[in-house]
C-alpha cells in the first residue's frame, strides 16, 4: 500500500513538472493543451498498476501542486476538466454497456467539457462566434470530435494493453 501511495504522489509530482516545463518553455497555449492531453497518459499509470484510488491521489496532488506552482488559470482549469478522463475512462470501460453506449458517454463527456470551457473563457479556441464564422466554428467543432475519437481510442489501447 506505501509503494502505491509513493506511486501515485510520483506520477503526480511527474505531470506537474512536465506542465510547468511547458507552460515555462512556449507561449502557445496549443502546445500547452497538448501537454495536458499527454499527462492524462501519464496518470493512467496508477489506475492501470495500483488501482483507481490511487489514480486520484495523483489527480488532486497534481492539482494542488499546479495550483501552488502558479500554473496558468486558464490552463490549470482546462487540465481540471481533462485530468480525470483517465477515471472517468475507467468506469465506463469496466461497466457493462456496449461499445456503443461506452463511446456515447465518452462524447457526452467530452461535449459538455467542451461547453463548460466555452462558457469560463469564450475566447478560448481563439474564435468569437459571430454569423460570418458559424461555418469555422462547425469545422473546429467537427475536428476537435474527430481529435478526441482518435485520442480515445490510443487511450483505450494503452490503458488495456497493462491489463
Amino acid at each position: 500500500m506505501r509503494r502505491d501511495l509513493h506511486i501515485s504522489i510520483l506520477i503526480g509530482t511527474l505531470s506537474t513538472i512536465i506542465m510547468i516545463l511547458a507552460q515555462k518553455l512556449n507561449t502557445i497555449s496549443f502546445l500547452n493543451l497538448i501537454f495536458i492531453l499527454i499527462t492524462t497518459f501519464i496518470l493512467a499509470y496508477p489506475i492501470k498498476k495500483c488501482g483507481v484510488s490511487y489514480g486520484f491521489i495523483a489527480y488532486f496532488y497534481s492539482l494542488i501542486l499546479l495550483y501552488v506552482f502558479g500554473y496558468n488559470t486558464l490552463c490549470w482549469i482546462i487540465y481540471s476538466f481533462l485530468g480525470i478522463y483517465p477515471i472517468i475512462n475507467y468506469f465506463i470501460e469496466l461497466s457493462s454497456l456496449s461499445t456503443y453506449e461506452k463511446k456515447l458517454f465518452k462524447f457526452i463527456w467530452f461535449n459538455s467539457i467542451i461547453f463548460l470551457m466555452y462558457m469560463v473563457n469564450e475566447n478560448m479556441f481563439g474564435l468569437n462566434i459571430t454569423r460570418y464564422i458559424k461555418t469555422i466554428t462547425l469545422f473546429l467543432f467537427l475536428i476537435l470530435q474527430v481529435l478526441f475519437y482518435l485520442y480515445d481510442i490510443i487511450f483505450t489501447k494503452i490503458v488495456k494493453f497493462g491489463r
